[in-house]
């Protein structure tokens, strides 16, 4: 491995700084890094390399010199798929915008899941679901959503859900967004059944009046580990922030907010359990 020599100096907590102006690393990379302790010199000039500028300082009992970097081993994801179950009636159009212009963001920091579904459901049902590794395929499958039909309130969930959950890995969690109730309610126990063989956590996000009461996704919530969260639809990006970070792995699925205030507390802080 090449040796470079630090010239000027930076806070000694700040090695990532010292590394990139020494040019062993990139600015945003994350590797190991070895430093040899060497003895310190009289004088350090300041000096400026890939955009770190170090400070001029004088007599210091202390000098280091960068001697190598590694790679740091990327992690196998510890969960299965993670599973979007969006509801594409007319009234779910600021939903289904946010999903969209968030999902990118959303997947690329994922370190935890290792695929990815998603179903759509309506009324009349359609069956729409893929199973994929793809981010583009994740996104060109989402491009061609738009909300539609619908009308009389009740809306197939739970066939939504339940296709989604056949195709899914187990150990994985799934997000559903819907505005109704459950035309096809009678499922739920089958759904249910399903997620909990499958370890499949189902947390769902209501909008809108959901027909007055759904007590099908609280149902389905307890039987799986989940949640019902229910927003407003102007939080739906704080949301996407907040599923950003948990697949991440800054912050728990177990956080996962029931209301807009829950959400600006999750926010601000972080759990490292599933």
């Amino acid at each position: 491995n090449a040796v470079v020599e630090l010239s000027g100096t930076v806070d000694a907590n700040d090695f990532h700084r010292a590394a990139v102006h020494a040019g062993i690393v990139r600015n945003g990379q994350t590797k190991y890094i070895r430093v040899r302790v060497l003895r310190g010199r009289s004088s350090y000039r300041s000096t400026r390399r890939n955009g770190v500028k170090t400070r001029r300082y004088g007599r210091y009992r202390l000098s280091y010199k960068f001697i190598g970097s590694r790679s740091v081993p990327s992690k196998k994801p510890s969960l299965g798929s993670l599973i979007f179950v969006i509801d594409i009636t007319g009234s779910m159009g600021s939903v289904i915008i946010s999903v969209k212009s968030n999902i990118r963001r959303i997947l690329s920091a994922n370190t935890r899941f290792s695929n990815y579904v998603v179903a759509t459901f309506g009324d009349p049902y359609v069956r729409r679901v893929i199973k994929t590794r793809s981010i583009t395929a994740v996104r060109n499958f989402l491009k061609r959503l738009s909300a539609r039909g619908g009308g009389d309130c009740p809306e197939y969930a739970m066939s939504g859900a339940l296709d989604a959950a056949k195709s899914a890995d187990s150990n994985s969690v799934m997000l559903l967004f819907t505005d109704a109730s459950a035309k096809d309610k009678r499922r739920v126990g089958q759904v249910s059944s399903l997620a909990k063989r499958k370890r499949i956590r189902v947390f769902t996000v209501e909008s809108g009046n959901m027909c007055g009461k759904a007590p099908e996704f609280k149902q389905l919530a307890r039987k799986s580990f989940g949640e019902v969260s229910r927003l407003r639809s102007g939080t739906f990006n704080k949301l996407m922030e907040f599923l950003r970070r948990a697949v991440k792995g800054r912050i728990s699925f177990s956080a996962f907010p029931r209301s807009p205030s829950a959400l600006k507390k999750a926010l601000r802080g972080s759990e490292y359990f599933f």
